[in-house]
């Protein structure tokens, strides 16, 4: 098949089923993925008749190629952000002179709270 057989198809209107069983996924998951923006939405020609192109859905498929290594670097950027958010959390909970004050029984510890010194009761 010739690069121009192989595109001359590209104008062809697919209903969500046949656009799903072109991109190799459940009609569940082509949805899921209008959703968040990796395939381009259907065209309507009339009511709840949705039709994708086959050319911008092949577009998508090629773009979306190399989305899973995006995707898992983009998860492990997130999972970090979240741990040093957290551990920053931690830290200025620790920090003396905080308004929450955890002391042993019996101890009587001084926190500062702006000015003056006061008892942590």
């Amino acid at each position: 098949m010739s690069e121009i057989d192989h595109l001359s198809g590209d104008d062809d209107e697919l209903n969500p089923e046949a656009a799903a069983a072109f991109l190799g996924i459940s009609p569940a998951s082509l949805w899921r993925a209008v959703a968040t923006g990796r395939i381009d939405p259907p065209s309507y020609p009339s009511p709840r008749t949705p039709r994708f192109n086959r050319g911008l859905m092949r577009r998508s498929k090629e773009r979306n190629r190399e989305l899973p290594r995006n995707a898992a670097e983009m998860r492990r950027r997130v999972r970090l952000g979240e741990e040093r958010r957290k551990a920053k959390e931690e830290a200025a909970h620790s920090r003396p002179g905080r308004a929450s004050c955890e002391r042993p029984a019996g101890l009587r510890l001084w926190r500062n709270s702006g000015k003056s010194q006061q008892p942590c009761l």
